[in-house]
């Protein structure tokens, strides 16, 4: 939904910042099938590997904002304005069940939260001028269950929900809308990782732990990233304008199940 009496660029430019594999990649297909032109980045030395047309890529580190500012400035030079953008960069650990150390937290906050507010707060002035735009993070449903491993991940995470929640206050009345998306286990590269190290830490094999896993989800399956880019693809095309400040979650039911 666009204000009243504002004028939007025809061609709709969607942003996905972590695009290389897993979730962010299953958006930035889902965004092309509908139309968008992407702009895909990921840490530098990442190339994005989403087998999409590619309207442009490059390098981006979230943890410098001025690299960010400089990044959308290229993307709206070189592709357009930016309408829409998908911020699924995310790091995880320690998988220990110990204290984490002060570089674990520095490098989990870095990217899982401030890197979404240098995104949001680099891209949100020109949307607001606008009076139209959509900003989705990649959250997770381990922002809303405690565990004594990946403490720093949990934290960071029910961060950027609170963020999200009070910056959708902020932007919504210039027209523009920001939500989250929680998946629950998504068998991506980041959660394979984690499978595996858990399993060493509690004696099982991979296997076991996954299986272990499935059985806990009420639904009995673990979900899919594209169920999660079909819901991201919704809260960016402007077709439901009334979500605003919501994070939707996806998880078969595992949230409820604590």
């Amino acid at each position: 939904m666009v204000r009243e009496g504002v004028v939007v660029e025809q061609t709709r430019v969607a942003w996905v910042i972590g695009a290389a594999a897993g979730i962010g990649a299953a958006i930035a297909k889902r965004f092309a099938a509908d139309g968008w032109t992407l702009a895909l980045t990921n840490e530098p030395g990442v190339p994005p590997t989403a087998p999409v047309p590619l309207a442009w890529t490059g390098d981006c580190d979230v943890r410098d904002p001025v690299a960010v500012s400089e990044t959308y400035r290229r993307i709206v030079q070189e592709v357009g304005p930016v309408m829409a953008v998908s911020y699924n960069a995310g790091v995880n650990g320690p998988y220990e069940e110990t204290m984490a150390t002060p570089d674990d937290w520095r490098r989990t906050l870095d990217v899982n939260l401030l890197g979404a507010v240098w995104v949001a707060e680099t891209v949100a002035p020109d949307m607001m001028a606008r009076g139209a735009g959509a900003i989705v993070f990649t959250a997770s449903t381990n922002a809303h269950k405690p565990a004594p491993y990946m403490i720093p991940y949990r934290a960071s995470k029910a961060a950027l929900v609170m963020y999200m929640r009070s910056l959708a206050l902020l932007l919504a009345p210039h027209g523009v809308r920001v939500n989250a998306v929680c998946p629950g286990v998504v068998l991506t590269p980041m959660q394979m990782r984690v499978n595996e190290e858990r399993a060493i830490q509690t004696g099982r094999s991979p296997e076991d732990a996954l299986a272990e896993r499935r059985a806990r989800i009420p639904a009995q399956a673990f979900v899919e990233a594209d169920e999660v880019a079909t819901v991201v693809a919704l809260l960016v095309s402007g077709q439901v304008p009334s979500i605003v400040g919501q994070e939707l979650v996806i998880d078969g039911g595992d949230v409820q199940y604590l």
